[in-house]
């Protein structure tokens, strides 16, 4: 019966989902111009500022309204502590580079190599690394997490275009702390994750911290309706979340300690992230709506607006903070 309800959801995302993206690319999405407009309101670009690049859900915490004050104050709730001077840091999902520079901020006296699974952001993270002068102490990889040996790095900020070189990961058991910061679910899969954790981690002090999603409550296979499962499914399917890693937090507790973890703590903040996820987003979408490019403000304002009311309403998932020591 999984296997059908994959199946259906996949179909229902090709059929519907891609003819409909491919309307809005046609029609232009939103902000119109007429023949006769000489700006129109291309203008609204000259007033965006662009200094941070954040991309995680954000902890909306003490009247936060701002995407990247959330999005920093749930790293800062990850990583607080977690890293002490001279460590060793893994950083896995670390997008565009803001969360290493806090790393950096947080504790100037360490070495972070880190991965992401987009090109575009680890050719761009690199950038900024350097224009700040922390090539020295930052390695942004490009490659898929849990496959090392295809890690790559960008050699510099003037090299030519695709060129990269491969770098010596530091071996098994000398890593002090990793970090992952709302990513891990994507990888395929988790218990794989961990695995690789536990693996280059120092035993009996290597750190573990992350930001994660669960099944909540309401997502147990015996609280699900069949029409809830099928949409479970399909936001599996279009946003890269193997369904394994969606388990019940008994089971993700007993996984993690499964893997050689110890002194775990899981922390549900889910309703300091959800919530205001939803809020910022329908404000966003009023605010900007009419220069939004329809196609590119769709995964965000609709789609996203639309998956958080029914987790929120349902209580299908859980968001958590985890913190735990290598044995």
């Amino acid at each position: 019966m999984e296997k059908m309800i994959e199946f259906f959801a996949g179909v229902l995302v090709a059929l519907l989902v891609q003819p409909l993206l491919k309307l809005f690319q046609l029609t232009g999405g939103n902000g119109k111009r007429s023949k006769q407009d000489v700006y129109g309101m291309d203008h609204a670009m000259l007033n965006l500022r662009l200094d941070t690049y954040w991309l995680n859900m954000g902890l909306w915490t003490n009247g936060i309204e701002s995407f990247a004050e959330a999005c920093e104050n749930l790293a800062r709730r990850v990583g607080q502590g977690r890293i002490k001077p001279g460590d060793r840091v893994f950083d896995f999902g670390s997008g565009c580079g803001d969360q290493l520079l806090l790393w950096i901020r947080m504790q100037p006296n360490c070495h972070i190599q880190s991965v992401t699974a987009e090109e575009a952001h680890a050719e761009f993270a690199t950038s900024r690394i350097q224009y700040r002068g922390f090539s020295g102490k930052v390695d942004v990889f490009h490659g898929d997490a849990l496959n090392l040996d295809s890690w790559r790095r960008v050699v510099s900020l003037n090299a030519a275009e695709g060129e990269s070189e491969k770098v010596a990961l530091w071996e098994d058991g000398t890593v002090d702390s990793i970090i992952s910061l709302d990513a891990c679910y994507h990888f395929n899969t988790r218990r794989e994750f961990l695995a690789l954790c536990a693996k280059k981690l120092k035993q009996g002090t290597g750190l573990l911290s992350l930001s994660d999603i669960v099944l909540g409550a309401g997502g147990e296979e015996d609280q699900l309706s069949a029409m809830d499962r099928f949409y479970l499914h399909m936001f599996c399917s279009m946003s890269g979340v193997p369904l394994v890693n969606l388990v019940s937090l008994s089971e993700y507790k007993a996984s993690i300690e499964g893997a050689g973890f110890h002194e775990l703590e899981v922390e549900d903040i889910s309703k300091d992230v959800f919530p205001g996820l939803e809020r910022f987003l329908t404000a966003q979408g009023d605010k900007m709506g009419p220069f939004l490019n329809g196609t590119r403000w769709m995964q965000y304002g609709t789609g996203m607006k639309m998956f958080l009311s029914w987790i929120i309403q349902k209580r299908v998932l859980r968001f958590v903070v985890v913190h735990a020591k290598r044995k």
